[in-house]
């Protein structure tokens, strides 16, 4: 018995093939579209990593790590402070990473207070610990030319900084170059696009960045 050629199923063509390989293509860029989409809603949450400590508790706890509170002229906790144990030579002030809070660097504070008779003063970043407001570069920046004015002027003032704090410090130098006696930079990074893209090769956050500091700077 001959078999109806009708009855045989049509030979898979280029055409057909293209046309599956081009639908599965474009499935995939929707995909990393949305992925992109995604981590740049979330993209502060990536970048920084407050500790929250509530205020009725964040003083008791600063004592526990030799701490007193550093106010500004409203009297608002800014931070927190080691003064001088003998006479007093100068002021220094530090500025920590993108995570934890500044009570949790009583290990930057607590070496240069024993080699030195400075005061010493930890900013606390808006929206880290107690303090309130949100974490950014803009608030960041705001935050260190305050606290810096509040450094007494008589004596020479140095700044300590790490991680992403060294950004914050450099503005600050950039600013005041004639004002700071010193400057010390732990774990610094030469661009913080290029730190963006080392953690997430898989997309394109050097590009980004670089798009949006031309923006701010507009």
């Amino acid at each position: 018995m001959v078999s109806c050629p009708m009855n045989n199923p049509a030979p898979k063509t280029k055409n057909g093939f293209w046309r599956s390989f081009l639908r599965v293509l474009q499935l995939l860029v929707i995909a990393y579209l949305l992925v992109v989409l995604l981590v740049l809603n979330f993209q502060r949450r990536l970048i920084y990593f407050p500790t929250k400590i509530p205020a009725d508790v964040i003083e008791s706890v600063a004592a526990e790590h030799g701490f007193a509170p550093w106010k500004n002229l409203s009297g608002q906790i800014i931070g927190w402070k080691m003064l001088a144990r003998g006479s007093f030579t100068g002021s220094v002030l530090i500025f920590h990473g993108n995570a934890g809070c500044a009570l949790s660097r009583d290990y930057l504070a607590q070496p240069v207070h024993e080699a030195a008779d400075v005061d010493v003063f930890i900013l606390e970043y808006p929206g880290y610990g107690a303090r309130p407001g949100s974490p950014g570069k803009e608030n960041f920046i705001a935050s260190a030319e305050a606290a810096f004015q509040l450094l007494p002027t008589n004596s020479p003032r140095y700044v300590v900084s790490e991680s992403i704090g060294a950004g914050v410090a450099c503005e600050l130098a950039q600013k005041h170059p004639k004002d700071i006696a010193g400057l010390a930079l732990f774990v610094p990074y030469d661009n913080l696009a290029k730190v963006a893209q080392k953690q997430m090769p898989f997309l394109p956050a050097y590009f980004y960045c670089l798009i949006g500091s031309t923006r701010r700077s507009v």
